[in-house]
């Protein structure tokens, strides 16, 4: 599954975007953050918010192949 990253996350990763190689659809969103994080050890220790299709996710939602998914880190304006 493909996630875009943002900001930091972006900077961090070099790209802005990886792929992640999911075993079974659906998958909770704690599961994916995990899987990312054991794929991509840089996402390790980082705080991100989950948008799936241009919103964010909660934990208790599930994410499945079709969805758009993208990690954002948090940000801060004035």
């Amino acid at each position: 599954m493909e996630v875009r990253l943002f900001a930091s996350l972006r900077e961090a990763h070099g790209e802005d975007t990886f792929q992640v190689e999911v075993p079974s659809f659906p998958i909770s969103v704690p599961e994916f953050r995990l899987l990312a994080e054991a794929q991509f050890p840089v996402l390790e220790g980082k705080t991100f918010q989950v948008a799936r299709n241009t919103r964010y996710v909660r934990g208790a939602d599930v994410l499945e192949a079709t969805d758009a998914v993208a990690f954002l880190p948090p940000v801060s304006g004035g």
